[in-house]
């Protein structure tokens, strides 16, 4: 790689590259720096959300937002630990699962709610069809 850096850009740069490369190496976000931004993204993304009004916060996209961020900080702190942050995005994470479950089960249980309603309004709507049949019948 040096060598390279001597032929492309003279051998000030070189000189300039090979006595700085520790310094230089960590300008460069690593892939637990690169997650880890990306969860401060998504959690930004999902309050501002929030706070303008395009996201519900009773909504699966809003937990999930939150869950995956809290996901992505905890696995860069693979590469520096914090006690404090760790605590905190575990329990998002926890809470996210736990508020993705209460929203499935309750639209789930609408859903069956919404088809027995349909069942029974056909059913209804059928008996009285019946029912009128045998009355046009019966004159």
């Amino acid at each position: 790689m040096y060598e390279f850096a001597e032929y492309a850009y003279g051998s000030e740069t070189y000189e300039f590259i090979k006595e700085n490369a520790e310094v230089l190496s960590g300008l460069v976000p690593n892939l637990y720096d690169t997650v880890g931004l990306i969860g401060v993204a998504l959690y930004v993304v999902a309050y501002m959300g929030v706070q303008i009004g395009q996201i519900d916060g009773n909504r699966l996209l809003y937990t999930s937002l939150n869950g995956v961020a809290a996901g992505c900080i905890l696995f860069s702190m693979l590469g520096a630990f914090n006690l404090a942050g760790a605590l905190v995005n575990g329990l998002f994470m926890i809470f996210s699962v736990i508020g993705a479950l209460r929203i499935t089960v309750r639209a789930r249980r609408a859903a069956r709610e919404t088809c027995i309603d349909n069942v029974l309004e056909i059913d209804a709507d059928s008996r009285a069809t019946r029912l009128q049949s045998r009355l046009q019948s019966a004159n």
